[in-house]
């Protein structure tokens, strides 16, 4: 009986190679705890003569590496016919299928993120003092149109004539602040108020509208994490300086600093040319630096339209970053041009 079970076990293991034999034919022997290899149909070994075992491990693998990656199996629903790939095929006991599921993940999202951008851009809220004037007026009627800005809330003494969805207006009496400094909350502060020493009155009226309304304004929108204050100023504005004007808004510019926002930015125009000024002696100042322009003199001190101002403005609440910025006549043109 046991000359023949060598015969039985490699009709069991080997079933090719024992129909190819002769009924008498010896076959090789067997050992029963080693698997056989694998033959073809004429009993021939498929393994390459000369290879050993490391040679042919080390080819399967090559192999592998070669062959195309297989497609995600499927799942059927309940019922359904129609076959849903897996969103997923993660090769388990490596980071490969970590690093596929991050492709895929982000291959997912990628579409989505030009959406994410046009929504992120319509988000920031402006407030605005001097909305009356002549460069309020103008940055007023740009943040309307701009869709960056979501929201405008102006602060005014008399209610404007006009009307728009995105307007919001506070009629407010500045020597009662308690009655409206919560209110000023928003991504950023436009500061445009000014008056001239002949609208007020006294040098004492409009140190109150220049300086003490301003410097409050900005002080309570530092209280409620309003991030950028943007301030007009004046051109060669100076806490030194031996001229009153410049050196009020000098003063106003320190005392600003020292609020500590997270962005300021200080704008120092040239002259201003607004339309329909009524102003005599502004009108003729700007006409007098036209003329030293046309010569050759006095081109930072180039006269500047309300509406290169206004512009400039937007572009620096738009741009990224923290810290102070101070921008004089030919960086305030150079700003309102990157559009």
């Amino acid at each position: 009986m046991t000359e023949y079970l060598p015969l039985i076990l490699g009709m069991i293991r080997r079933p090719h190679a024992a129909a190819a034999a002769a009924p008498g034919a010896a076959l090789p022997p067997l050992h029963p705890l080693r698997r056989p290899r694998r033959a073809d149909n004429q009993g021939r070994c498929r393994k390459r003569p000369g290879h050993d075992a490391g040679h042919a491990r080390r080819d399967r693998r090559r192999r592998r590496r070669l062959l195309p990656r297989r497609q995600p199996r499927t799942v059927r629903r309940g019922g359904d016919c129609d076959s849903v790939p897996r969103p997923f095929a993660i090769k388990k006991k490596t980071t490969a299928g970590l690093r596929q599921l991050l492709r895929r993940g982000l291959r997912l999202a990628v579409p989505t993120v030009p959406a994410l951008m046009k929504t992120w851009g319509k988000y920031m809220h402006a407030l605005l003092i001097g909305a009356t004037g002549a460069t309020g007026k103008d940055l007023l009627g740009l943040l309307l149109k701009d869709d960056y800005f979501s929201r405008v809330e102006i602060f005014v003494r008399h209610s404007p004539d006009f009307h728009h969805e995105k307007l919001k207006v506070h009629v407010i009496d500045f020597d009662r602040p308690e009655q409206w400094k919560q209110l000023i909350k928003g991504d950023v502060l436009f500061s445009c108020l000014g008056t001239t020493l002949k609208a007020a009155g006294s040098k004492a009226a409009q140190w109150k509208i220049d300086y003490e309304y301003q410097y409050r304004f900005a002080k309570f929108a530092r209280e409620n994490n309003v991030s950028h204050y943007i301030l007009v100023s004046s051109a060669f504005a100076s806490p030194r300086s031996p001229f009153y004007y410049p050196r009020m808004k000098g003063r106003l510019e320190e005392a600003v600093r020292a609020l500590g926002f997270p962005k300021l930015s200080i704008f120092n125009p040239p002259a201003l040319i607004r339309k329909n000024s009524d102003r005599t002696l502004e009108v003729a100042g700007v006409n007098v630096m036209r003329f030293f322009n046309q010569l050759g003199l006095f081109r930072p001190q180039k006269p500047m339209p309300t509406e290169i101002l206004a512009q400039a403005m937007i572009n620096s609440a738009k741009t990224k970053g923290n810290g102070v910025a101070t921008l004089t006549g030919k960086e305030i043109w150079k700003c309102a041009e990157a559009r």
